[in-house]
């Protein structure tokens, strides 16, 4: 039997990066590496936002893999980091555009929208304003998959460890990632 595709699209903590190595290398296995029994495409990417201006390139590129079975977009965080002026409804506002477009394109593709690990105090996040905002996305994210139609997860729930720069995830933290997704995707692409 074939496996099923998962497109898992996000930042640097789909990527894998971990502050602590010195040559920039990623973890060896990111949690879309960890996703078990299925076949997994990692186009996270360091510093990436929620896409405003290339909507159409990024769908082009997801195209570029079907057939996809799920794809499962992880970002906010560094639309928080970023902007000083933005609230968590600045980036629901975001994604929701960017969502919206891609259901549009591909409306046959199933979309699994998750909330980011909660960002927490560390060298990367000096603000009390950044956590404030990082934990009210949990509840606008899942406000915004119920209106468009898309699935939802809150990894601000999950408790999973973070580096000391308060914003990626441990090599642990990928691992418990991957093990909350699991039964999530396993619902999603088995009903």
């Amino acid at each position: 039997m074939k496996k099923k595709r998962i497109l898992c699209y996000g930042d640097s903590n789909t990527w894998g990066y971990n502050p602590a190595s010195l040559s920039g290398e990623p973890y060896k296995k990111p949690w879309p590496d960890l996703l078990d029994g299925y076949e997994t495409i990692n186009c996270g990417m360091n510093g990436r936002e929620i896409p405003d201006t290339m909507m159409k390139d990024t769908v082009r590129m997801f195209q570029s893999y079907e057939p996809v079975d799920l794809l499962i977009v992880v970002l906010g965080t560094n639309d928080l980091l970023m902007h000083a002026d933005f609230k968590a409804e600045d980036v629901t506002k975001k994604m929701s555009a960017f969502l919206t477009y891609v259901r549009n394109q591909m409306p046959e593709l199933k979309i699994l929208l998750v909330a980011p690990p909660l960002m927490q105090k560390g060298e990367w996040v000096q603000e009390e304003r950044l956590i404030k905002e990082s934990q009210r996305l949990q509840n606008l994210y899942r406000n915004l998959a119920d209106k468009i139609k898309v699935y939802y997860a809150n990894a601000g729930r999950w408790n999973i460890p973070l580096m000391y720069d308060g914003v990626h995830m441990t090599e642990q933290g990928h691992h418990e990632f991957a093990e909350h997704l699991q039964s999530i995707v396993q619902k999603i692409l088995y009903l």
